[in-house]
């Protein structure tokens, strides 16, 4: 059986926030030792809770919390509409303690699709305000510079980044 003390925060975390088994796993530990350092328990105690921190995980995955598939399809929506890169979508997944062989499938499936690198480099640029819709901001080499260099430090790739804004000069009648 989980104490109180486990039953009433988990109850509370879980109902606010969707995480993964080994951040969750994490999040435990690091409220016992807070909870230590501000003397809410004793030594003993937290010896007795990080012994109970897998009955706990045990009793929330039983009852269906931590379904990491779903999860990461969620997440990947998410940093997607965002127009976060690849490498910039693994290293949140790998920051949210995903599975790596899971995190590597998603990733590589994403990146089979036709024409998703270039939807996210220009959701990035939309969202970010260099680019507006109605008048785009690709008509000068100053520009092109600026576009590059947010691309790049995106964690987006080169000559994808190269290519893309060559596309869109071309769209847009700009030599």
């Amino acid at each position: 059986m989980i104490s109180k003390y486990f039953q009433k925060y988990c109850s509370y975390y879980l109902s606010k926030y969707w995480v993964t088994k080994k951040k969750f796993e994490n999040i435990l530990k690091n409220k016992i030792s807070k909870d230590l350092f501000q003397k809410k328990i004793t030594e003993s105690e937290k010896m007795h809770y990080k012994d109970e921190i897998s009955i706990v995980l045990k009793y929330y995955e039983d009852m269906g919390f931590f379904d990491e598939p779903k999860l990461i399809e969620i997440k990947l929506e998410n940093l997607m509409n965002r127009g976060y890169s690849f490498q910039k979508i693994k290293y949140y997944l790998q920051k949210d303690c995903f599975n790596m062989s899971l995190i590597s499938s998603k990733i590589s499936e994403l990146e089979t699709r036709k024409d998703v690198s270039e939807n996210l480099m220009m959701k990035y640029l939309s969202r970010s305000g260099i680019i507006k819709k109605k008048t785009p901001n690709f008509t000068s080499e100053k520009n092109f510079d600026k576009i590059l260099r947010k691309l790049l430090n995106q964690g987006f790739d080169y000559n994808d980044s190269v290519n893309f804004i060559k596309n869109r000069l071309k769209k847009y009648g700009v030599s």
